[in-house]
């Protein structure tokens, strides 16, 4: 299975920065490990589902429709 390879350090913390500033969040610093553990769980499962062959005329989930 193919799967997206961890993120580094400074790609989390980049992208951490970028999320921070865009949203306008103030972040303590003691949280910055369980926010960088949480981007690698996120990239990872990405891959995951990147990697399921899917046809474009599949649809993904039931649709609800009145």
């Amino acid at each position: 299975m193919n799967t997206l390879r961890p993120l580094s350090e400074a790609m989390i913390e980049q992208y951490m920065q970028i999320t921070f500033e865009a949203m306008d969040l103030t972040v303590e610093t003691a949280w910055y490990p369980d926010i960088r553990n949480y981007f690698n769980i996120s990239a990872h499962l990405a891959g995951v589902l990147e990697a399921f062959p899917l046809d474009f005329t599949e649809d993904l989930a039931t649709v609800f429709r009145p």
